[in-house]
């Protein structure tokens, strides 16, 4: 019985030890998934931001095809305008409102993913709570069942 008890102090001497390094690793494990999560919404900024100043840069350009579009206007008739005018007007624009597109969708890729993160953190902040209150409730049974263990081999002993 002696040596059972023994092995039982070794062996809640290693659980006690093992509860104690798990939430540092999951404290570590959070750190590096919120590490993440705000580099991929640096990243997602600066796409947008790129996209934004292509927008930009689309939209001087349309303007300065409707610009010369009226200029044609009013050098031929209308109806003797050049094509490449409105062809270069039609460009303009559908590459500008692709890129507008493509901002629109950048953002509410942004969003859904500040959305996503948000529930993430949320969660994870549950569980990890959760979890500690778990290891402080094996812990407490950890001590009792310690003073068992210390009890029994003291009466043990005596005997």
């Amino acid at each position: 019985m002696t040596g059972e008890v023994h092995v039982n102090i070794r062996s809640l001497k290693w659980l006690r030890d093992s509860l104690a390094e798990t939430p540092p690793m999951l404290d570590r494990l959070c750190s590096e998934k919120d590490e993440m999560i705000t580099q991929t919404k640096r990243k997602i900024g600066m796409l947008l931001e790129k996209y934004t100043a292509k927008t930009n840069i689309a939209l001087q350009k349309l303007w300065q095809a409707t610009a010369e579009l009226e200029s044609a206007k009013q050098i031929f008739s209308p109806e003797l305008v050049p094509y490449q005018y409105y062809q270069a007007v039609t460009e303009c624009q559908t590459e500008y409102d692709n890129l507008k597109q493509y901002c629109t969708e950048i953002k509410e890729i942004g969003e859904r993913f500040e959305s996503d993160a948000a529930r993430y953190h949320k969660k994870m902040t549950e569980y990890l709570e959760s979890y500690r209150a778990i290891i402080k409730k094996g812990d407490m049974f950890l001590d009792k069942y310690s003073e068992f263990v210390r009890k029994s081999r003291t009466t043990i002993n005596d005997d």
